[in-house]
């Protein structure tokens, strides 16, 4: 199994996070309910992978490890997008932002572009838990290692024609650029790698 950023985990009931002592209450509720976490972007150390734990509120975040033997389910942003759950979700009418996706969905089809999404919104598809607001931002991944300049152009025109903020990010094999930044061409560019934040420059 490759384990990779922004992918979701369902681990297995009797997990490590369960029998460690001194969590958030909110942390163990999450983990004893949903059993989804978010993999964080930092290097995989004796099989222990990075994770991102969410509460139902923006202030329940928690950042910690667990071992891969947790594990018992991979769900990535791209199965997500593949799967197009938000077609059926009951807050599809509710949520500008689920209806967004279908615009992202024919923008990226269009360009051959293989994406799926992150954040608030991939994170309720994949658990079933309702982290969604009025207010979030739709957060996708596209994954490239090259987008002509002409091509990110007109994709960031056209994601203007959502009723919501669309933050895109290209992930490339040794980070990820936003798309937003990449468009304008104001290099260097931020890239965030497995060990931290870079300046790069792309020719």
């Amino acid at each position: 199994m490759v384990i990779q950023p922004h992918d979701l985990l369902k681990l297995k009931k009797e997990n490590q996070l369960m029998k460690t002592e001194g969590l958030p209450e909110w942390l163990s509720r999450s983990v004893s309910d949903v059993r989804f976490v978010v993999v964080r972007r930092e290097p995989i150390v004796d099989g222990n992978i990075p994770i991102g734990v969410r509460g139902k509120s923006r202030n329940e975040r928690f950042g910690t490890f667990i071992p891969f033997d947790d594990i018992i389910e991979c769900v990535t942003p791209e199965q997500l997008a593949a799967q197009r759950k938000w077609k059926s979700h009951p807050h599809y009418d509710d949520y500008d932002l689920f209806q967004s996706l279908d615009l992202v969905e024919s923008i990226l089809q269009k360009y051959r572009l293989l994406w799926g999404p992150t954040g608030s919104v991939g994170f309720q598809l994949a658990s079933g838990q309702h982290t969604v607001t009025e207010t979030s931002d739709l957060d996708i991944i596209i994954r490239a290692n090259e987008i002509p300049i002409n091509m990110a152009e007109s994709i960031i025109s056209e994601f203007q024609q959502a009723k919501v903020r669309i933050d895109p990010l290209i992930e490339m094999q040794h980070g990820a650029v936003s798309l937003i930044e990449y468009s304008k061409q104001n290099q260097p560019f931020l890239i965030r790698t497995l060990e931290g934040p870079k300046l790069i420059t792309i020719v």
